[in-house]
């Protein structure tokens, strides 16, 4: 079982650091420094790609709509948005939305063909909204998403920087090399080290967002072909164009900042 103790230790070790922490509150050096670096380069981290172990997907609570009960609202959201809703507590990037389809139960089936595979869903991405704030009932600022969707579902990347156990092992990688550079950094001031493990972490940070582009269902706006047949290369990457196809990286990421002021 990896524990957030566990992440740091491997990270310190790849800095050459013989000493290990206990905790996060043993008042070593390296648990001070730990402290201070894990959760916010974590969620960093997290944010970097659109990592599949964290996609999250709820229906989002309604907070403001313009019209409530066939009549203009007393308190709308900004124009010219119809919808205001709460942000979920543990969303670090909102990655899309879709509206909520009423289920109902399967009629008569329409083959009765064995093992038939149906192709992967296109994921239409395309639905604007922002990110905002408001206030709530004591006046104290909340995170809200604004559009014009009815019944929005939001999928977006979950906070699991508190649970290394759910992290897959590729990001584990590219997690404990990025750490390894704030270390190395903070704890011995050595300019060469630090570039190395710079340069490690970028390394595993491409291994890592390029296996989990190739495990994830493309999200697909429609694009017009003429557009399309230019912003496709011919191993269907477009870095310039990442909503054309599913592409390898693809949408929804994040540079990520490293000691050395390089951004990656």
């Amino acid at each position: 079982m990896t524990s957030i103790v566990n992440v740091v230790n491997m990270a310190l070790l790849q800095v050459s650091n013989r000493v290990q922490i206990n905790s996060l509150n043993d008042n070593s050096p390296a648990a001070n420094a730990a402290a201070l670096f894990y959760t916010p380069k974590t969620q960093a981290l997290l944010r970097a790609a659109p990592w599949t172990f964290t996609r999250k997907q709820v229906v989002l609570t309604q907070y403001k709509a313009a019209i409530v009960n066939g009549a203009v609202s007393s308190n709308p959201p900004p124009q010219q948005w119809q919808y205001e809703y709460l942000k979920p507590a543990d969303c670090l990037r909102a990655r899309f939305l879709q509206p909520t389809y009423t289920s109902s139960a399967a009629g008569t089936p329409m083959t009765t063909a064995p093992n038939l595979a149906l192709p992967a869903p296109q994921v239409n991405t395309s639905t604007p909204f922002v990110m905002a704030m408001d206030v709530d009932s004591n006046d104290n600022p909340i995170p809200v998403i604004l559009t014009n969707m009815e019944n929005a579902q939001l999928v977006y990347t979950a906070d699991l920087s508190q649970y290394p156990d759910m992290w897959d092992p590729m990001f584990l990688n590219a997690e404990t090399a990025m750490l390894a550079s704030f270390f190395a950094q903070a704890l011995t001031g050595d300019q060469g080290l630090v570039a190395t493990q710079v340069a490690i972490a970028k390394a595993a940070l491409d291994q890592a967002r390029a296996v989990n582009g190739s495990e994830a269902i493309p999200s697909v706006d429609h694009v017009p072909d003429w557009m399309r047949s230019r912003m496709v290369s011919a191993g269907g990457y477009a870095p310039w164009a990442p909503n054309a196809n599913g592409g390898v990286v693809g949408a929804m990421w994040d540079s990520m900042g490293f000691p050395s002021g390089q951004f990656y």
